[in-house]
């Protein structure tokens, strides 16, 4: 009896032969790479947002400016300067349309601050207590430099009322000369009183020394009055008057007054 030999198939003979290289063909096989892939979805849309942005600053940079108006304004704008000589209210000469407690600054003979503009009142910019307008003795008479804001704001105001003036908010106030300048003739509006000394220290005496007390509530010393204007009597404490004259700044020694004025013509209101 003769034994059956089964050959069969070559290849199955392999692998039954040799497992372990199945197993390796196996494993060498490639797979899909996620990471791989993220980095390079990621790079491309870095770049694409790069490209993007260098394309929009290059067409920015292409467009023309609008040009800025060579025409100048027909007021400075903001922080200017202004030189002149200041004055008090009652110093401009005028019955209606002035702050007799204010000061002004008032343009050279002939020239103008700004535009046609001859005369700016002289303002506070937000005080505590209230007070608008400058006060300050020590510069009436002076020839200044005024810096400050102008134009302002306007507010409402009625006609012939000082608060229609044309003003500038004072930031700080440099004198220019220190003598003081001489005024043209102006009327300055007031009653006759004593003048007050400007050291109290003494106290009261009776000798009474005959001057104007302004609407500024400032006192001005007279000098050249006419003899029918000294009799007793006729101009005495208490008298409502205009006066004209030529007003002179200056601080007597003596007496707490603001200047001189040398009179042309007294007028009698009461």
């Amino acid at each position: 009896m003769k034994k059956q030999i089964n050959v069969g198939d070559p290849n199955t003979q392999k692998v039954r032969q040799n497992p372990e290289s199945q197993s390796t063909n196996i494993q060498n096989n490639p797979r899909i790479n996620y990471w791989m892939i993220s980095t390079l979805l990621f790079g491309f849309l870095f770049f694409l947002m790069v490209g993007v942005n260098l394309l929009s600053l290059k067409t920015t940079s292409n467009i023309k400016p609008t040009p800025y108006s060579t025409i100048p304004p027909t007021k400075p704008v903001g922080k200017v300067s202004f030189v002149g000589t200041v004055i008090t209210g009652a110093q401009r000469g005028e019955v209606i349309n002035y702050c007799p407690n204010g000061l002004y600054l008032v343009a050279d003979e002939g020239t103008y601050l700004v535009n046609q503009t001859q005369m700016l009142q002289l303002r506070l910019p937000n005080q505590s207590d209230g007070t608008k307008m400058l006060s300050d003795q020590k510069y009436i008479g002076k020839r200044v430099e005024v810096v400050g804001k102008y134009p302002t704001q306007e507010n409402f105001c009625q006609a012939f009322m000082c608060e229609c003036d044309d003003y500038i908010l004072v930031d700080y106030i440099n004198i220019v000369d220190t003598e003081s300048v001489d005024v043209r003739q102006i009327k300055i509006e007031g009653q006759i009183d004593c003048l007050p000394y400007r050291d109290t220290s003494g106290g009261q005496t009776l000798e009474c020394a005959v001057g104007l007390q302004g609407k500024d509530g400032m006192y001005y010393g007279l000098q050249g009055l006419n003899q029918q204007d000294v009799i007793p009597g006729k101009i005495e404490p208490g008298q409502k008057v205009v006066i004209t004259g030529t007003f002179t700044p200056s601080q007597d020694s003596k007496y707490n007054t603001v200047g001189i004025i040398e009179v042309v013509s007294v007028e009698y209101t009461n």
